[in-house]
């Protein structure tokens, strides 16, 4: 009687035989123990979720039928990050597509100069306003497409190099090369060299653990990542995958940027008195975004248990130190606004600086101690 022969099943393509050989058991094997390592570390309940539902999705796809079954690891993904958030943010495969071009630099060195001389100039306005990279990202794509749109796409060989000033459409790799490059000059280049030696050398020893484990989450870059995909992205939404919604994300985007712009002008302009309602400072209220993110950042990016961090520090050190401070009379505080910037004298009018300066401008002591100490507002 003949042998058998071996039973041959196609996969993703591919002719796959349905008898494992011993190598490819024990690469199956290590996965599988790498995604339950993981799962393990981020939590029984978000593992024990994803567990399930591939399990579930496992057995129906299966309907009982040896060989049809699909290892737990090859179904959840080592790669997929069990996290919808950084699903919605961040693609685990890579696009072939140009990078390092002429355009790309072109581009971000123009950013470097005008985002570094307008956060310069801006640092010295209350509130600061901070030129951030999600506002150098959004700038580079009109340049980008517009650079796609105009110049010639000559090819061009130097010292055997080929090389040409539009290699295509302007596309999500070199967007990213502009926004890295689109922060740093002198003292920061300087910085950034000392900085992210040490960062890498950090980030290499811990990789095992912080870099290489689709789990891990880093809110801030999921930003980036996120805006990326939508300024590309101009596909309308799946209305498969969703209820109602029918909204790309380029056109939402477009229309949040639209309604932030319009309405960036009635605090601003219109009407400021919506920037601040301080009251005594303990709760300060606003309706203007620039306050919001002036100095602490975007709030929304951080997760909520850092938010609540940050209130709890505004309770204590705010509103129950601060007044225990203020009305108890320490250093005279009660006679002088609770939380201001400016400095007082002992009359409760602001500090006049020049009754106290030499005309080199340095510090008169005897005009000093004759017009008065200075007195600081508790906050």
């Amino acid at each position: 009687m003949a042998p058998s022969a071996r039973q041959i099943t196609p996969i993703d393509g591919a002719m796959i035989s349905d008898v494992p050989r011993i190598n490819e058991i024990e690469s199956k094997a290590d996965l599988e123990e790498e995604l339950h390592d993981t799962v393990v570390n981020l939590g029984k309940n978000v593992g024990d979720h994803y567990i399930r539902k591939a399990k579930v999705e496992e057995i129906e796809r299966s309907n009982g039928e040896p060989g049809n079954d699909v290892p737990l690891s090859e179904k959840i993904g080592v790669d997929a990050s069990p996290f919808p958030e950084v699903q919605a943010a961040v693609r685990n495969y890579d696009e072939e597509m140009p990078a390092n071009t002429i355009r790309a630099w072109a581009i971000g060195l123009f950013l470097v100069t005008i985002c570094g001389g307008m956060n310069m100039l801006f640092h010295l306005r209350s509130p600061a306003i901070s030129i951030s990279t999600i506002v150098a990202q959004f700038l580079a794509y009109p340049i980008g497409r517009l650079w796609s749109l105009t110049m010639p796409q000559r090819i061009f060989m130097t010292f055997g190099v080929r090389w040409s000033l539009n290699p295509g459409p302007f596309n999500v790799k070199e967007h990213v090369v502009v926004t890295v490059m689109s922060f740093g000059w002198g003292f920061q280049l300087l910085l950034t060299w000392t900085s992210t030696m040490i960062g890498y050398g950090i980030a290499g020893i811990s990789r095992r653990f912080l870099v290489w484990p689709a789990a891990m989450i880093w809110p801030s870059n999921l930003v980036s990542t996120s805006l990326m995909y939508t300024l590309h992205d101009h596909a309308p939404e799946d209305t498969s995958q969703s209820d109602e919604w029918s909204v790309g994300r380029y056109r939402y985007f477009i229309y949040v940027a639209v309604g932030s712009f319009v309405w960036y002008w009635v605090p601003g302009f219109l009407f400021e008195g919506l920037s601040v309602f301080a009251g005594i400072s303990l709760i300060p209220l606003t309706l203007d975004w620039t306050v919001v993110s002036a100095y602490v950042l975007s709030p929304l990016i951080p997760p909520w248990y850092a938010i609540a961090n940050t209130l709890v520090g505004v309770v204590v050190f705010f509103w129950i130190t601060a007044i225990a401070v203020h009305f108890s009379g320490v250093s005279y505080a009660k006679y002088i606004p609770m939380g201001t910037s400016s400095v007082y004298d002992n009359t409760g009018k602001v500090y006049n600086v020049s009754r106290v300066l030499n005309p080199d401008i340095t510090l008169n002591i005897d005009a000093y101690k004759a017009y008065s100490p200075l007195f600081l507002p508790t906050t």
